[in-house]
């Protein structure tokens, strides 16, 4: 009867120590080896528009390419809706898919955006910030 009790009790606590390890591990985004965390609002961040998969690194402004949909030219600012495909390539660049909305005074619109990053250089774009267009 001990051995059943003692038996329960390891079970128990061996219960425990996973659901305190894996409760810490619930962000799909997190990288344990990142100098920078996932999203960065407090500054106010520019991105700049490139023709190539140019990897930013933790400079401003801050490079993304034009994936589907169009911006205008007269679009000052975007609001960041989604951060998608966060998973570090094999060189650990991550290619993050990144849904934005823009204002203009022609109306509102939608544009797909790819940010090229090591998340050890620089934050993802996080939904909910607003970033300005440079150029």
């Amino acid at each position: 009867m001990k051995q059943l009790l003692y038996g329960t009790i390891g079970l128990a606590m061996i219960l425990f120590v996973v659901i305190l390890i894996a409760g810490g591990r619930q962000d799909s985004h997190a990288d344990p080896g990142t100098a920078v965390p996932h999203f960065q609002t407090a500054l106010e961040r520019r991105v700049m528009f490139t023709d190539t998969a140019q990897v930013s690194r933790n400079q401003d402004p801050v490079y993304v390419q034009l994936v589907s949909g169009a911006i205008p030219p007269d679009a000052t600012r975007l609001t960041v809706l989604t951060d998608e495909n966060c998973a570090p390539d094999r060189e650990g660049v991550s290619h993050c898919i990144n849904r934005v909305a823009f204002q203009t005074t022609q109306g509102s619109g939608e544009a797909v955006l790819q940010h090229h990053h090591r998340m050890s250089e620089e934050s993802c774009l996080a939904p909910g910030e607003s970033v300005v267009i440079v150029s």
